[in-house]
This record gives C-alpha cells, sequence and structure tokens, in this order.
C-alpha cells in the first residue's frame, strides 16, 4: 500500500512545481525586426521662357523596427530617413519635349517630409543641416516638416546629397493594413542669367509595411 502511494504524491508535488515554475516566467517578448524600405521619386518641371527642362529625383531609404505584439497590432520605432538624395538633371526644353542636356546660371532647391496623408502629422525630428518649419504641404495646408535646401552656381546637374540619418519620425502604433506612410515634394528656383523661375511639386508616397 506504502509503495504505490509515495509515487503518486510525488508526481503531484513535481506537477505542482511545474505549474509554478511556468507561472514564475517572464512572459514572451514582442517579436523585433528591422526593415528599410528604398525610395525613387521624380518630377520633371518644364521651364518654357527659359527653354529648359528639369528632372528632380528624390531616392535613399528609410530603416525602422517593427515591433509585432498581442491581437495583431504592430509599432512601428526608430523610423529614420537615411541618406536623402536630391538630385536635379537640366535638359534642353523643346516643343513641349525635354531633349539633350543643358545648363543653368544658378539653382536653389529644397526637399520636404512630413506624413504622407493630410490626417497624418507625425512627429519629426531633424539634425543640422537639416531643420524643422512650419509651412505650406501639397492640398493639405499648413503642417510640420522635416526640411533641407541648398543653393549652386552653373551646371547641368547638381547633387545634394545628405550622408547618414538626418531626420527621424515619431512611433507609430496601428492594426495592419493600416501602415505609415510618409510624404516629401519639392520646391526649386531656377535661374537663367538675369531670369527666374520657381517651382514646387506634388508630393510623393513612402509606405512602411509591416512584414
Amino acid at each position: 500500500m506504502t509503495m504505490r502511494i509515495i509515487p503518486a504524491r510525488l508526481a503531484l508535488v513535481a506537477a505542482v512545481v511545474a505549474v509554478a515554475l511556468v507561472a514564475l516566467q517572464p512572459p514572451a517578448a514582442d517579436a523585433a525586426s528591422g526593415k528599410s524600405v528604398s525610395f525613387s521619386k521624380s518630377w520633371t518641371f518644364k521651364a518654357a521662357p527659359d527653354r529648359v527642362c528639369v528632372v528632380f529625383t528624390v531616392s535613399g531609404k528609410i530603416t525602422y523596427t517593427a515591433v509585432s505584439g498581442p491581437r495583431g497590432v504592430v509599432e512601428w520605432r526608430n523610423q529614420r530617413l537615411t541618406n536623402p538624395t536630391l538630385v536635379a538633371s537640366v535638359h534642353s526644353y523643346d516643343r513641349g519635349s525635354c531633349t539633350g542636356r543643358s545648363t543653368l546660371t544658378r539653382l536653389s532647391m529644397t526637399q520636404l517630409w512630413s506624413g504622407w496623408s493630410c490626417s497624418f502629422n507625425p512627429s519629426v525630428s531633424a539634425s543640422l543641416p537639416w531643420g524643422l518649419s512650419f509651412g505650406g504641404w501639397p492640398s493639405c495646408g499648413n503642417r510640420n516638416r522635416a526640411r533641407h535646401g541648398t543653393s549652386y552656381g552653373a551646371s547641368s546637374v547638381y547633387e545634394q546629397f545628405n550622408s547618414g540619418s538626418p531626420t527621424g519620425f515619431g512611433s507609430y502604433t496601428g492594426f495592419p493594413p493600416s501602415i505609415p506612410c510618409y510624404g516629401v515634394f519639392v520646391t526649386a528656383t531656377i535661374y537663367q542669367h538675369n531670369v527666374s523661375d520657381s517651382f514646387s511639386s506634388g508630393a510623393r508616397e513612402v509606405c512602411l509595411p509591416a512584414a
């Protein structure tokens, strides 16, 4: 009789200890994944009076960490605009078409970043030479923007290169397919001798998938 009771009691004690150990375990950490999205967005400015076309291209990538939580929620952290580059290529303008290479006397150009939709106003940070400003956004009125502008002399190709991660966006939490999408647009003033012309583009979209 005794030999049959002791194993049963030992088994019960072992089960209780096992449950207690499980209860003491810390909860599983949320799954985090480092990601990046590369982008290249272009606009063409046809300045007929100056007989030039200027093609503006913004490229680079946004790096971020997607953290998956309970019930499908995802948090986008450490969102950084990395190596954002703005290039302007100058071409001749002939009867509505952009043809061979041409030059400008001077050029000033700026790239500006914020949330893509008018209802999405993320917190934005910037480090020099970038800055923050409150001003116009295509179809949205005034809002906070990260911006960087540069000016140049005579040339046919202009490149505004920004090494590192000069701009960041605050964390975003949502349930996919709701994901954060950021927007960029370009403003510029071109000069041909004593004549100037200004350009302000529409916004282009860069979205950050969770997976």
